[in-house]
């Protein structure tokens, strides 16, 4: 049986100093958790997945980004669960040269390429 409840608590109060910080602590605490979270898109796959249905429902495709700045995209089979590429990067690769003069990058989203 533990007595660390009773050891911290003296006529119901802590027995030590409520912690305020003042605004500097709080400054350096979101720079330190905002270090963090950007380590971690360099540290960590899959942080997110956003599935895009495709028309129908019967199956959606989403972006799984690798460690290193790669990116796949994967259609998955809402029914079966089967996940396959979306696409034929390789050979989307060789159209986007030959349809539109340069090499369109295929772990970028079209909607992402045609916003640039």
């Amino acid at each position: 049986m533990s007595f660390l409840p009773l050891l911290l608590l003296v006529n119901g109060r802590s027995t030590r100093p409520l912690y305020h910080p003042d605004s500097s602590h709080i400054q350096e605490a979101y720079r330190r958790a905002d270090t963090i979270n950007r380590d971690a898109r360099t540290k960590v796959a899959m942080l997110a997945l956003q599935p895009n249905w495709i028309q129908g429902g019967s199956s959606f495709w989403y972006r799984r980004d690798e460690l290193g700045g790669k990116s796949e995209f994967i259609r998955v089979d809402a029914r079966t669960g089967a996940k396959t590429p979306a696409f034929d990067a390789v050979r989307l690769a060789r159209h986007s040269r030959r349809s539109l003069g340069r090499l369109w990058i295929p772990s970028v989203s079209p909607s992402e390429a045609s916003a640039t």
